[in-house]
This record gives structure tokens, C-alpha cells and sequence, in this order.
């Protein structure tokens, strides 16, 4: 889709639900966007899906949250299901 809209990862407070929603106007939430369908992050107003979309946690920064859903999915596919018997290198930090 031209043009496309960047930002892949979104942190912010929401502003509108639809009825029944989980989330309130003034909640913190996190979400990967639908960027290639042309809602990116890197705007003033984005759509998130409720469905895949999680609280902030209050003591990250909208900065941190919202560079927290890729990096996170990555490294638990990279690591797998934690457990009993794993070993991790932490490398930086």
C-alpha cells in the first residue's frame, strides 16, 4: 500500500472503544500495528486490534512499551516456552 504508514509498534492512551471493549479512554495500551494496511505507529492517532493489543505496564516508559512487543515476541520464539532445564546467556543489559 502507497503510502505506506511506518511504525510497526505503538504505545499510547486510548482515546475511543467500541461497546463491550476491555479497554477504557485514558487506558495505557501496547500493540503492534496493521502498518502494512496503513494504520503505523508513527502517528498521532493510530488503530490498534483489541484483540492482540495488551496494557502498558505503568512502570515502562511509552518509549519501553512500545518497543516491547516485537522484541519480546522475538526472543520467547528465539527461546522457546521457559522451563525447567533451560539455560539463558544474557549478553547486555
Amino acid at each position: 500500500m502507497i503510502p505506506l504508514r511506518a511504525g510497526e509498534e505503538a504505545t499510547g492512551e486510548v482515546v475511543a472503544v467500541p461497546p463491550g471493549s476491555r479497554f477504557a479512554p485514558g487506558n495505557r495500551s501496547t500493540e503492534i500495528t496493521w502498518f502494512l494496511e496503513g494504520w503505523g505507529g508513527y502517528a498521532q492517532y493510530t488503530y490498534l486490534r483489541e484483540v492482540s493489543a495488551v496494557r502498558a505496564p505503568s512502570a515502562m516508559t511509552d518509549e519501553e512499551a512500545g518497543g516491547f512487543p516485537i522484541a519480546f515476541r522475538t526472543a520467547y520464539a528465539g527461546l522457546g516456552a521457559p522451563g525447567p532445564g533451560k539455560s539463558v546467556v544474557r549478553l547486555a543489559g
